[in-house]
């Protein structure tokens, strides 16, 4: 299952950010629909903010609502992962970070 989760500019409704983030059970021996025992994890995989709103803690707001959307699925702490890579292109001012 994948969920995207966006921050809205109120006066505007422009997007300022979003985080990208699956469900996923990495240690399973098969892909879903097959059944697993293994602990379900949220993994992080895509994470921005537009260049004029950043510097104002908009990243960890939408780092911490993928915290609490982890414990929406009854998950601890830690089993919201980050994905770690470089990107070489944005989409137009919104470059994408991963933490």
């Amino acid at each position: 299952m994948s969920i995207c989760l966006v921050a809205e500019e109120c006066s505007t409704g422009a997007i300022a950010g979003y985080a990208s983030v699956k469900l996923c059970q990495p240690q399973a021996l098969l892909p879903p629909p097959f059944p697993s025992r293994t602990p379900v994890r949220l993994y992080i995989d895509g994470l921005a903010v537009a260049e004029q709103h950043r510097k104002r803690g908009l990243g960890l707001k939408l780092l911490q609502a993928c915290e609490r959307l982890g414990g929406c699925f009854s998950m601890p702490r830690s089993a919201v992962t980050f994905g770690l890579g470089l990107v070489g292109m944005g989409v137009g001012s919104m470059m994408p970070y991963y933490l």
